[in-house]
């Protein structure tokens, strides 16, 4: 949320990038993503957090701009 009102007040596109142990990839931020209560793995406690579905991901060189 914190990102996606930050790019919507300067008037920029929000992007999160992230790298995997193989890839990096990147989506854009936009509507209103699903959030679950999850645990980490070999953990105890749980967090909410945002769930950005596989196909939203896409390569560095399919930036859309």
């Amino acid at each position: 949320m914190t990102m996606k009102e930050k790019g919507k007040a300067d008037g920029v596109y929000a992007y999160m990038f992230v790298e995997f142990d193989d890839l990096f990839l990147y989506f854009n931020i936009k509507g209103e993503p699903e959030t679950k209560i999850m645990r980490r793995n070999h953990e105890v406690r749980t967090e909410e957090c945002v769930c950005i579905p596989n196909q939203d991901f896409r390569y560095l060189s399919q930036i859309e701009i």
